[in-house]
């Protein structure tokens, strides 16, 4: 072979994990001199995709299954783990897809676009962020961080600048109709949960999100 498919195939790359760090890729070309050159190589031919400085995923061809975009999401830029509308929609609150991975983060606000799509990180204060997170394992060797449900639901809630908190009935409206969260899931959250996201958030928004939730249950 003339190409680096036989550099993957001496150096056992294809047992590699799906996404792999600059340290584990020079591990795999240890044989190899000029490690560099041939990471650079690597990526101009496409069997390797750079996410980031030091972090790449192999080759579609090459993988083991499917990628995690959340798993990828906590490795791009952390402390972080995947909240806001991206979370929503997993857990089923909101019925579009969203193709934007969404998380918080103790870290400065971020965006990164990729070939694997976008990455976003809302800043967020650590006594925000120290609870309401939940490890996902979907694979015994893969997992990752995402807000709960409640937690979800407060990050994104509190993101929003155009919350009409001062009516009960519009505030209803504006979490069915125009977020189109589904009544049934909104109205099943705990409440508990969600009042302690409101007195650490110290929100306003989210005190009067229980209330509205609170006589969902009542009218279900």
């Amino acid at each position: 072979m003339h190409n680096y498919l036989y550099i993957i195939a001496m150096n056992e790359l294809h047992t590699l994990p799906n996404i792999i760090d600059y340290q584990t890729l020079l591990g795999a070309l240890g044989q190899y001199k000029s490690k560099r050159d041939k990471i650079s190589h690597l990526i101009k031919i496409g069997e390797i995709i750079r996410i980031k400085k030091g972090l790449y995923v192999l080759n579609e061809s090459y993988r083991r299954g499917k990628i995690s975009v959340e798993h990828l999401s906590n490795l791009i830029f952390g402390p972080s783990y995947v909240s806001l509308e991206f979370a929503l929609s997993y857990y089923g609150f909101i019925p579009e897809k969203v193709e934007t991975v969404t998380a918080v983060t103790t870290g400065r606000s971020r965006e990164f676009q990729t070939l694997l799509g976008v990455f976003t990180y809302r800043n967020i204060t650590l006594s925000q962020f120290s609870s309401g997170m939940e490890v996902i394992n979907i694979e015994p060797d893969i997992r990752f961080m995402m807000a709960s449900p409640e937690k979800a639901l407060a990050d994104f809630i509190q993101s929003q600048k155009s919350v009409p908190i001062q009516s009960p009935e519009k505030y209803e409206q504006y979490l069915l109709d125009d977020i189109r969260l589904d009544a049934n899931l909104l109205s099943g959250v705990r409440l508990t949960e969600l009042k302690n996201y409101a007195t650490i958030y110290k929100s306003r928004k989210l005190f009067n999100l229980c209330e509205i939730i609170k006589q969902m249950k009542r009218g279900a």
